[in-house]
This record gives C-alpha cells, structure tokens and sequence, in this order.
C-alpha cells in the first residue's frame, strides 16, 4: 500500500455575481482573501481574481439588478444586435404596444440579416426558445399582461379637460356636480385560489357560477349624496324575485339579455331616477335644482343626451374626452374597486356565519340568489364613506376635496436620503452617495430601468444643491 497521502479533490464552487460582489466589498473593508477564501469555499486564486475583476462585476450587477443570479459574465455572441433589441424593446415600451416572446426572435433575426459586413463569412443565427430564454435572463427582461385603459391614456386630451373643467363648474355648488360609471360582477362566484396542506398536490376545482351583472353607481363631488345603484339583469322578473315590489327594492332594477347598461337604459335612469332623486336632494340642502352628470364615452351612453334635456335645462350632461377614463373618471379613482372588496368580504363573512361545514357552506351557495345579492350590494354601497366619495374627485377637482391642502413638501436632503435607501435595497452590495462619482456608477442600468433614472435624478438634483459649483 502507498505511504503518500491521498489528497481529497475540492468540490467546484460557482457564485453569483451578486456574492462576487460582497466579497469584494468585504475585502475592500480590511477582511483577508485567506479568510474570504475559507468561508466562501473558494480557491484563493479564484477570490484574487474577484477583486481584479471588481469593477466589471459591479456594472454586470447594476444592468441586472438585485435578483441577478447570473454566475458568469460571459459575453453575448451578438453584442450589437441585442444592444439594438433592447432599444427597441424598449421603444415598444414608450409606445405601450404589446410584444410577444415570438415577435423578439423574429426581430431578433432581422436585425441580425440587417447587420452589415460580408453575409457569406457570418454564421447563421438561429434563434430558439432557448436563445429567447438566456435574452431575458442575459438583460433582466420580465413579460407582464398590459395594465387594461391606464396604457391608452391621452395625457394631452385629460391637461385640457382639466382647465376646460373648472370654467364648467365655475357656477356651481360641490353638491351639484355629479359622476356615474358601470362595473360588471359577477354576483356568485367563490374565489379561484386556495390554501393547501404540504402533502397535496392540488385543489379539486369547483364549477364557478358565470352569472354576470351590471352595475352603475352615481354620487357628487361633496361625497354627502348617493344615488340608488343601478343594477342591469339579465332577466325582467328571476324567480327569486316573484312577490317583490321592485319599486321598493333598494336598487333601481333594470333588465337586458346580456346584462348590459345600454343607450335606452341609461337614457331611462337620467330622466326617471337620476333627476327626481337629485332634486329632492338639492331642495333639502337649500340649493337651486341644477346640476352637471360627467359620464364617459362608454358606447351604453347617449351621446345626444343632452339634447334631450331642453324640457330641463338645469340638468346637464359632459362626457369625458376618450382615452382619459382612467385618470378623469372620480369613480375609477379606488370607488368601484373599494365596492367590490367590501362585496367579497361580507359575502364570505355571511357563508362563514352559516356554518364553516362543507355540508352548510353547500346549502348558502346553493341557496344564495340575487335577492340575498341585492340586499348585500345596497350595503356595501351605503359602508362606503362620504370622505371616500369626495377624495376620489383629487385628480379632477382638487379644490373640493375637504382637507387636502396638496402633497406634503419633502426637504430635498430627506428625498435624497429616502433615494440613498431605495438604491440599496436594490443593490446591497453599492453604496449610493450624492456623489457625482457614485451617481454615475448606476448609470449603466438607467436605460432599461426607469425606476433607478428617478432615484439617481433625485441625488443628482440634491448633490448639485449642496454643491452647486463642484459639477460645472
């Protein structure tokens, strides 16, 4: 047997970028290579190297960000031809147009065949799901769903509505301006996601009742008035309503095929709800029979229903210019989305007070029917607060809205510092000065992360505050 001593093989160890990173910084902070070497499961070497490669670490981690677990920093075979895919991605960005992981390999390829240089002496690139995968990965890429009206909005058309308001309201009172939008719910429907126990795999699905409502509320800027909810069904009379006066239901029942607001049925509410609920609300408060509705361009509104008001010409009418609902609109301003929390809560918080058995949870949904539902949507309704119903009008009208003075003014140095936090939350491994120096160092990433351009634009403003003279 040999007497020489058999040396064990040190198991390879790879780190991310993001660890490179902190051992440099450690290393930087006094602790020896001989240690980090240790702790890390590193070659000495190896860890030597870290430290040289310092700088190009640190700008990899800035393009990538915290969630980098890239472990290598080896290049693209196509530098240029990504660098001129992200501009473009990021183009498509600006203009809110949606891309697919198709659409990039496709671009990919052409911008490859647009290259210039000799085409005979160029390998052929071909692009896979694997190549699209190590894109994402390689630049930090996410592919996320569009956020719905928020992506066509005309900041342009909704500055003008603005000035164009206050002359509209200049004449009237809080309480008689006015606001009204529909939502569709869909009244029996559990939630989609559950809770399961480590050893199961998944949940059994329930068949979800697809039985959809429309509903529309109304309330003025004061947030002291509410109207009844308007509630569109899809049947004139359901059974479960067979006996019921529906004058006296608190909702103003209205019924379409589809259970959709339309022309003919918004024109009804205006002129035989709206008007006599709205007047008999300004004569108790002391104040002139007018007011201003403000709708959008939904297709179920009338756009010739002001003409029909010259029998009442206090009664107005303004829509909102297209493609500002989301920015305009009072009541897409957290109304509509408060409603539907609170339905969802009292609706489970009633199941729950029938009994938390499967057999009794059965028998409520079974027998919860949209008579139980409008009783349940008249009181989220009323839970919602007047100080809620004023509030929403802060984009349009801030003026009315009681107690805001505006947003509080924030020192510079404090935003600074709140930038400083954010920034290294980011990168831990960096610290953010004020610094021209240190501001620069993030520049690498500020193309491909809008948040980190705000961030350092704040340090920049306060470093030239205090300095005003050190940059120029």
């Amino acid at each position: 047997m040999s007497s020489k001593k058999v040396l064990q093989k040190r198991k390879r160890v790879v780190m991310t970028i993001q660890e490179k990173v902190r051992a440099c910084e450690r290393y930087r902070r006094g602790e020896s290579l001989h240690k980090l070497s240790q702790e890390m499961g590193a070659g000495l070497s190896t860890v030597y190297d870290w430290v040289k490669q310092e700088k190009e670490l640190k700008e990899k981690l800035c393009e990538q960000g915290n969630g980098c677990k890239t472990k290598t920093m080896r290049a693209a075979q196509n530098e240029d031809m990504e660098t001129d895919l992200l501009l473009w991605i990021s183009e498509m960005h600006r203009s809110n147009l949606p891309i697919s992981g198709p659409l990039v390999m496709e671009k990919a390829k052409a911008l490859y065949d647009a290259a210039p240089g000799p085409s005979g002496e160029r390998k052929p690139f071909g692009v896979s799901d694997g190549w699209l995968a190590k894109f994402k990965h390689r630049h930090g890429l996410q592919f996320d769903s569009m956020q719905g009206e928020v992506a066509e909005v005309d900041y342009e058309a909704a500055e003008k509505f603005k000035a164009k308001f206050v002359k509209i309201v200049a004449e009237y009172h809080p309480d008689q301006i006015f606001n009204a939008d529909e939502t569709g719910l869909f009244w029996k429907k559990l939630p989609h996601k559950t809770y399961l126990m480590k050893e199961e795999k998944r949940a059994s699905a329930v068949r979800q009742s697809k039985d959809r409502i429309t509903l529309m509320f109304c309330s003025n800027a004061s947030g002291d008035f509410r109207c009844k909810p308007v509630l569109v069904y899809k049947s004139k009379c359901p059974r479960a309503l067979k006996g019921v006066s529906i004058p006296l239901l608190p909702v103003v029942w209205m019924h379409n095929s589809k259970a959709w607001m339309t022309q003919v049925l918004l024109h009804k509410w205006y002129f035989s709800h709206f008007q006599n609920e709205v007047k008999l609300y300004l004569i108790s408060r002391g104040l002139p029979p007018k007011g201003i509705l403000f709708l959008d361009n939904a297709p179920g509104h009338p756009l010739n229903l002001q003409e029909f008001s010259e029998s009442n010409p206090d009664f107005k009418v303004v829509y909102f210019p297209q493609n500002t609902t989301s920015t305009l609109q009072p009541m897409d301003q957290g109304v509509i989305a408060q409603f539907k929390c609170l339905y969802t809560r009292n609706l489970l918080r009633r199941m729950l007070h029938e009994g938390d058995t499967p057999d009794t949870i059965r028998t409520f949904w079974k027998n919860y029917n949209i008579r139980i539902a409008i009783q349940l949507i008249s009181s989220c309704w009323k839970e919602i607060k007047n100080s809620t119903l004023n509030i929403m009008w802060r984009q349009l009208w801030p003026d009315v809205v009681q107690g805001f003075e505006g947003f509080p003014k924030i020192p510079t140095e404090e935003l600074a510092q709140l930038a400083r936090i954010h920034l290294f939350l980011l990168f831990p491994s960096v610290e953010p000065t004020s610094t021209f120096s240190s501001i620069s160092f993030f520049l690498p990433v500020c193309r491909k992360s809008p948040t980190v351009t705000f961030l350092l634009s704040i340090l920049f403003i306060a470093s030239l505050k205090k300095c005003p003279q050190s940059h120029f």
